[in-house]
């Protein structure tokens, strides 16, 4: 391991600058670099600070923790947030292996292409080296994300630069920006331009002019918001120069209250919470809890991490890891299935179809979803086997392994298709009040459009699991499960596997989140391990990793809304008429349980229900 070679883990202060081993953790370099902050004189610790700024925004502490600083280098990211300091800072890295050591300075020329470097076979980055600064130098780092905590760059920048001794003549200026090429790239024609100029607001337009010609993104670059992007490095270089120009006038030309905001470093206020708890009498008994401050009982288990999730339970004897043979195209039939490849395979027991088990259909309303996919497969997603093996890694390889020939059939993916060719249920809800014709009439002016609303997935921090144990003769199983509707459960597994209810039993300890998405959608799957576990005779052990949750159980339904509203001059509205149609993926499900709320005199809504997309429902 890398964070145990001394050598590789060094922070050593010399007299020119520090040099930092490539192993050294994020929050170990935080730390030094604010104690040197405070203990070296400010013109010395200017990039220490542009890093320490960057830092900040550089994912989490826990990543921050265990993250190097030679990773972040190495990976050559083309959005990497330090990449971009260091260059401009002038560091220099240091190269060793077997045959000896090298420097190169920190610079383009380190990235050959997208994410590599010129680091040849044998090496490896020993250490980075950061210079001191000098009161005729200023640098600045700079990060704009979607969320500016915790998220990868949009676009990032670090700009340094070194003016003539005592004067405001630039002698070196370098720009650096990362998320405008493959690689984190120098804008080298704008830095000469500038070069041995004032700066002065003439430099301002001539960068910024030199800038926007050379940092051009194409139409269709990858990762978009081509314009934006092109727009912050332009803002960037803004915020640098009225820095400089603030710190060069030392107080003597005061920034107007607009140019001082985008100077001022970004941060939140100290976050304070208030919790307030009953006064509880004195003379109360402890064992009355009304009024008092109770910790949840799984609560030092949760924070510890000793909590026991589904997939912490212990293995049993014979159990079978299970991984699920899904569809990836929506609308297809089948011309056949061969399981020989996955079952010539050591350690896979099983491949189970619809062939093992016809004609099972389960389903929230009108049991109208087939438990393994039969003749025609309708949404991405949708289960058409399951394979059993030794482990988890095995049964997936097998999963993959299960040749299918289909045919692919015609598809209606979106709402606005399905409304055109008049596929969905018809409205068997709606809401109607007053007269809306009258409304109309009455209105001034009529507004008509549309609304649309995405759909939203639930991610649970434990995704879907469960642990289906075959017991007794008479078909008896026992289901250790996350799952928000054991009762549910137990109706669809006895189902399955056709037998009485009462010789179904589901255990839920701990949910592991869910937010709607463990009602009827777990069931399903657990549904799928049961059938498995009966024709088996063993226990079944089924845990979906995170892709396979997202595309295999479905999410929150898309929504688009046509309406036209009537309102008079003074804005009242007096009539309103709309239209709902929901993507409700193949099947019904907990689709009928959407409620809509709508309070007007004048109303007339209308509820439709595409039936056949690609994701299945849930509420």
């Amino acid at each position: 391991m890398a964070d145990a070679v001394p050598e590789l883990n060094k922070l050593e202060l010399k007299d020119e600058g520090l040099e930092v081993g490539s192993s050294v953790t994020l929050a170990r370099l935080d730390t030094y670099l604010k104690k040197l902050i405070n203990d070296l004189p400010e013109n010395a610790t200017r990039t220490f600070k542009a890093i320490v700024e960057m830092l900040r925004w550089f994912a989490g502490s826990q990543i921050r923790n265990v993250a190097a600083v030679g990773g972040n280098i190495v990976t050559g990211s083309p959005i990497s947030d330090l990449n971009p300091v260091f260059m401009a800072a002038g560091c220099k890295l240091r190269l060793a292996s077997v045959k000896g050591t090298r420097t190169l300075p920190m610079s383009p020329k380190f990235y050959a292409g997208y994410r590599q470097t010129v680091l040849q076979k044998e090496e490896i980055l020993h250490s980075i080296f950061i210079p001191f600064t000098n009161s005729d130098e200023h640098i600045s780092s700079f990060k704009q994300a979607q969320r500016r905590e915790d998220d990868i760059a949009i676009v990032n920048a670090g700009m340094r630069v070194r003016f003539q001794p005592l004067t405001s003549q630039v002698e070196e200026i370098h720009l650096v920006f990362g998320g405008m090429a493959p690689t984190t790239v120098m804008a080298e024609r704008t830095m000469q331009k500038l070069r041995n100029r004032d700066w002065d607001e003439s430099l301002l337009d001539d960068a910024c002019t030199s800038l926007q010609e050379e940092l051009t993104l194409a139409p269709g670059t990858p990762g978009g918001m081509e314009v934006y992007r092109q727009s912050l490095v332009l803002s960037f270089f803004f915020k640098f120069f009225l820095s400089v120009s603030d710190k060069l006038s030392n107080g003597r030309t005061e920034l107007s209250s607009r140019d001082r905001s985008a100077v001022e470093p970004f941060g939140h206020e100290e976050f304070e919470s208030t919790q307030l708890y009953q006064e509880v009498p004195s003379g109360q008994p402890q064992f009355d809890d009304v009024g008092r401050t109770v910790a949840h009982q799984s609560a030092l288990q949760h924070s510890t991490g000793e909590a026991t999730y589904v997939d912490d339970m212990p293995k049993l004897a014979g159990r079978s890891h299970s991984a699920s043979i899904e569809e990836n195209f929506s609308l297809t039939q089948f011309r056949s299935v061969d399981k020989s490849p996955a079952l010539a395979e050591e350690g896979i027991h099983y491949v189970i179809t619809a062939e093992d088990c016809h004609g099972v259909h389960v389903g929230r309303i009108g049991n109208d979803e087939e438990l393994f996919a039969e003749r025609e497969v309708h949404c991405v997603g949708q289960v058409i086997g399951m394979v059993l093996a030794d482990t988890k890694e095995l049964a997936q390889k097998g999963a993959s392994l299960v040749l299918i020939v289909y045919e692919e059939l015609e598809t209606i993916l979106t709402i606005k298709d399905a409304i055109a060719k008049e596929s969905f249920l018809h409205p068997t809800r709606s809401i109607k009040n007053g007269n809306v014709a009258q409304g109309f009439e009455k209105s001034d002016y009529t507004i008509e459009g549309e609304m649309h609303v995405g759909g939203q997935e639930h991610f649970y921090m434990e995704t879907q699991a469960s642990l289906v144990l075959p017991k007794g003769e008479h078909g008896e199983m026992e289901i250790w499960s996350s799952c928000q509707w054991i009762t549910h459960m137990q109706k669809m597994v006895a189902q399955a596997v056709k037998v009485p209810l009462n010789r179904i039993t589901v255990r839920t300890k701990r949910i592991g989140g869910a937010f709607g998405g463990k009602e009827s959608r777990s069931c399903i799957m657990t549904a799928v391990a049961a059938v498995a576990a009966k024709i088996a005779n063993c226990p079944v052990r089924f845990m979906l990793d995170r892709d396979e949750d997202i595309i295999s159980t479905g999410g929150r339904h898309p929504m688009l809304t046509r309406y036209k509203v009537g309102f008079n001059s003074d804005g009242k509205i007096l009539a309103m008429e709309s239209n709902f149609y929901s993507n409700c993926g193949f099947s019904l499900d907990a689709s009928f349980a959407v409620r809509f709320d709508v309070s007007l005199k004048s109303v007339s809504c209308g509820f439709y229900y595409f039936l056949y997309g690609t994701l299945l429902p849930h509420v």
